[in-house]
């Protein structure tokens, strides 16, 4: 018989975007990958199969934010996955943390602005990593403070115009993302974009 993947309750009651293994020969539990981690010990069981062979989903949030000019603000990514590649800012969403908790943290880190989060711009599942899929809710926001500067896991910050964004090597799926939520676009794209 096969693993089973159940969704698992987190702290606060709710289910959360991990996945659990549990042996279908036993019942004993195989593998979670809860928020991003694993437990390496627990991957092989019974026939010594490996358990792990899945993608783990990671819960993200990103901000979609654009300026009087009409700029939109990207951040390249100073660190894997996707290092090098610009993007709206973001990361994932920490253990008990709701998604616009996360966002106001994120905004932080990331560019050193402060951020009043408004309604959800879109859901994606981005491939950003070989062993990872990311589900990003990405939400429109409104700077209330700070002065933007690349943070944490951002080398770089700015807002561009739809001209200077055709130079940037950007994220999978951003130009098609951005385009849903309004923002100009062109069809000429780099080689990162789809």
């Amino acid at each position: 018989m096969p693993s089973v993947w159940t969704p698992t309750k987190n702290d606060s009651g709710g289910f959360s975007s991990s996945r659990c293994w549990w042996c279908g020969h036993c019942g004993q539990h195989l593998l979670c990958l809860c928020w991003g981690k694993r437990n390496p010990q627990q991957e092989r069981h019974h026939t010594g199969e490996l358990v792990s062979a899945v993608k783990k989903n990671v819960l993200a949030v990103s901000a979609f934010i654009t300026d009087v000019a009409g700029r939109v603000l990207l951040i390249q990514r100073g660190h894997e996955p996707a290092q090098g590649l610009w993007s709206v800012p973001g990361g994932s969403v920490e253990k008990a943390e709701s998604l616009e908790e996360a966002l106001v943290r994120e905004m932080w880190e990331e560019t050193r602005l402060k951020v009043v989060v408004g309604a959800e711009v879109w859901v994606a599942t981005v491939a950003l990593s070989p062993d990872a899929d990311y589900e990003i809710h990405c939400f429109g926001a409104t700077v209330t403070g700070g002065t933007l500067q690349a943070g944490d896991d951002a080398a770089a910050a700015r807002f561009v115009t739809a001209g200077d964004y055709l130079a940037l090597d950007t994220t999978p799926q951003l130009t098609s993302l951005l385009a849903q939520a309004g923002w100009p676009h062109t069809a000429s794209a780099s080689p990162h974009r789809r």
